[in-house]
């Protein structure tokens, strides 16, 4: 049989596995994940393919090469904001323990950092937020081992495992940094780093099995690390999840921009009955979206490929049209597909443009694939050209409902993408594929995301300070209703802002129903296209500082949610001069009275 270079499957394999599962109910799937579970756990061995040979590798402790010593310690050090890389951080737990190493997990966020000196066998998985930032939660882990307070750390051995998103220009940025600056102390590196992309399952449990292995037998130096992919069951999913979405009937959809307006923001509703999915105020819902039906006829005519033409991936094998349409994106191009497409065609324009990072952000700026090869034109054929894809990615949707006001559904608001780019007109993969192509009754694939780094406090009377400008009002719903019933709930207010009163205050006469009845104590607004000097809001966390200041100091929680670059900025620095300014605080003292609140969790940003 001949196997596919990127799967450890053979054609004929992966088509038993495809027929197969489209057969099976969730109970079925669910059923034969933990009979290849138990397979696994039996001894049965995982088969990897690298681009050289074909191996198996597994982690087995009871294999007799060299026995772990009695007590080897071993720490597993995780900074993830969404949760991703402490489920990672949990399974290497686990796969340790039952090894017998003596290990201990610990988040960057609580880790006591004068305890690093003392490790000596050091497992970290990190995250990387926005463009190249440390997510929170690995911030004071960060700022310590780049300071000067950070010791010599020549007795530990280390390996890491660094989680990205290849269309950013800063991929894995943290866990280079974070590799690089352990080097710097002295720190060996036992295993190469790993850099994950959004589908980082196969590599993440590749690294540990190949991490555990590399401690287990105590080889000293640089392993190197086996690009492998590796079939693997997760255990502990649910029915539905990323890999297994439920499809949800969209029940209600809604438009809250008025007529006036050039924007437009959609509010949508779906049914979670039967699903078994749970969400609490603050988490997200991942929808997957198929392509623009005629954006996948234009890529297709301007790469001078046929529709039919046979495509076999991991999906199976279909036609292109069929591949484009429901497995890879299309509509935005990234710095990653472009890396790709040099490789491939050697072009000299493209290389010049990977020169520079601004070059790139430039080039990339609004454009698609189309955009690419018309710029470009190659002929390709069709397995070259689908080579250079992308996955196609969930989009993430702040959920804006309560489950105690709204049982068994899920409620979403949606800014719906659109805009024009030289002659074409464009559009979001997700904000168009709800609100053009998905009717109600209709369903759309989707999934829970949880998010516990943005949550109500655990006791309901603390009061609540709420920042959202645009879409980020979303979870700011949720908390409301999720507060309105409860009879015992502190004061709670909201700090809201967008372009114009009349046709963009989302969910007004919802927030004046809260008000008059209590369940939202204040609400201040900033539309900025409504007066000649633009407010923001900023601008009304200045004007209400004092207010602000003895709601934090009487123990208030504060939110923000929204753009990443521009606005949760403003409103950082905006909240460090209310501090100072009526804490009486200098600017250093301001900086550590935020941290504290962080450290606390009484300052979340849910920011992007």
């Amino acid at each position: 049989m001949e196997k596919n270079n990127y799967l450890p499957l053979s054609a004929e394999q992966l088509n038993l596995l495809t027929e197969l599962s489209k057969s099976l109910s969730p109970e079925q799937l669910n059923w034969i994940s933990g009979y290849f579970t138990g397979l696994s756990a039996q001894g049965l061995k995982l088969a990897t393919i690298s681009e050289n040979s074909h191996k198996t590798y597994s982690f087995d402790p009871s294999a007799d090469t060299k026995p772990i010593e009695k007590g080897k310690s071993l720490t597993i050090l995780y900074g993830s904001r969404t949760g991703n890389g402490e489920g990672i951080a949990k399974q290497a737990f686990k796969n340790a323990t039952d090894a017998g190493f003596d290990v201990k997990l610990k988040s960057m966020e609580n880790y006591k950092n004068n305890d690093l000196k003392g490790e000596t066998n050091l497992l970290i998985i990190v995250s990387t937020h926005g463009e190249g930032e440390p997510p929170f939660q690995a911030r004071n882990f960060y700022d310590f081992l780049f300071s000067n307070r950070a010791p010599r750390l020549e007795n530990i051995n280390h390996s890491i495992l660094a989680l990205g998103d290849s269309s950013y220009l800063n991929f894995c940025q943290t866990g280079i940094e974070i590799e690089n600056r352990l080097l710097e102390l002295g720190a060996k590196s036992i295993l190469q780093r790993v850099d994950c992309d959004v589908n980082f399952r196969v590599q993440a449990f590749q690294w540990i099995a190949d991490a555990l292995n590399v401690v287990k037998n105590g080889e000293g130096g640089v392993t190197s690390s086996i690009a492998s992919s590796v079939l693997m069951v997760d255990k502990d999913e649910s029915t539905y999840g990323k890999t297994n979405p439920f499809r949800a009937q969209v029940l209600e959809k809604s438009f809250l921009h008025g007529r006036s307006s050039k924007r437009q923001t959609l509010h949508v509703e779906f049914s979670l009955e039967n699903s078994g999915l749970t969400y609490e105020p603050g988490d997200s819902i991942g929808v997957f979206a198929t392509n623009p039906p005629e954006l996948v006829d234009s890529l297709i005519k301007t790469v001078n490929l046929s529709p039919s033409d046979s495509v076999t991936s991991e999906n199976g094998t279909s036609t292109l049209h069929d591949a484009l349409f429901h497995n890879y994106e299309l509509t935005q191009l990234t710095p990653d597909v472009l890396n790709r497409f040099v490789k491939l065609t050697d072009n000299d324009k493209i290389k010049q443009i990977l020169t520079s990072r601004d070059l790139v952000k430039e080039f990339v700026h609004g454009k698609d694939l189309v955009d690419m090869f018309t710029a470009f034109p190659e002929k390709l054929s069709v397995n070259q050209f689908v080579s250079l894809l992308r996955p196609i990615q969930p989009r993430l949707y702040s959920i804006s409902s309560s489950p105690l006001a709204y049982p068994d559904e899920v409620h979403l608001t949606v800014g719906v993408v659109k805009y024009k780019n030289g002659e074409r007109d464009k559009t979001g993969l997700c904000s168009v594929f709800l609100s053009e192509r998905t009717e109600e009754n209709e369903s759309a694939p989707v999934f829970v995301e949880k998010n516990n780094n943005f949550r109500l406090p655990e006791n309901p009377e603390t009061p609540i300070i709420m920042v959202g400008a645009g879409t980020g009002i979303a979870p700011y719903r949720a908390f409301v209703q999720h507060r309105e019933m409860n009879e015992k709930r502190g004061n709670s207010w909201l700090i809201f802002g967008n372009r114009h009163s009349e046709s963009e205050f989302l969910y007004q006469l919802e927030w004046q129903r809260h008000l008059r009845e209590g369940s939202l104590t204040h609400m201040d607004v900033a539309f900025s296209r409504d007066t000649k000097e633009r407010v923001y809001v900023q601008n009304r966390i200045h004007k209400h500082g004092k207010r602000l200041y003895d709601w934090l100091e009487n123990g208030a929680h504060f939110y923000v949610c929204g753009d990443m670059k521009k606005m949760a900025h403003d409103v950082h620095a905006s909240l460090l001069d209310v501090v100072g300014k009526y804490g009486g605080l200098s600017n250093e003292a301001s900086e550590e009275y935020l941290l504290d609140l962080q450290q606390k969790r009484r300052y979340q940003t849910d920011v992007y």
